[in-house]
């Protein structure tokens, strides 16, 4: 628990330290992509666009092996009715480990898709949360998403 308490304060002080109105461009695992017009983010950790979201944490190699299952752990128990299942997803065209979580927000079913593996020698886990359609293709990710992780290689 303390684990995930001190990942949630890295990530907003990234959030916080990065707060401005003009950025333009966000960087993953040393590859830069530029934010979508219609898409907004408060750091180059983060993109937030209508009915998604997606950022992503940076780890050394020892945090690698627990931090992504007590990540998700720590999500679902504040979930009260959910369903996970394993799924392999793709980061920057990379095999990475990954759960789909479904669950219900306001009578409508919402999906949490956590990946995480070590990406051009960089230990990651990303988040994508989406509000409007099941995630079985890659055409059902966001574009912006779609630059960094996919579902089919």
């Amino acid at each position: 628990m303390r684990v995930i308490i001190i990942v949630v304060c890295v990530f907003l002080s990234q959030v916080m330290l990065g707060q401005t109105s003009n950025i333009d461009s966000v960087e993953f695992c040393s590859k830069k992509f530029k934010v979508p017009d219609d898409c907004s983010t408060q750091s180059k950790y983060q993109v937030s666009c209508d009915g998604s979201f997606m950022f992503w944490i940076y780890m050394n190699e020892q945090m690698l092996g627990y931090l992504p299952d007590q990540f998700i752990n720590g999500m679902t128990r504040e979930m009260k009715d959910f369903k996970k299942e394993p799924i392999v997803i793709y980061l920057l065209g990379k095999q990475a480990k990954g759960v789909k979580l479904t669950y219900k927000v306001e009578d409508k079913l919402a999906y949490q898709l956590v990946s995480y593996g070590v990406i051009n020698g960089q230990p990651v886990l990303v988040q994508l949360s989406l509000y409007h359609q099941e995630p079985r293709h890659n055409d059902d990710l966001p574009q912006y998403a779609r630059k960094i992780m996919s579902l089919e290689k």
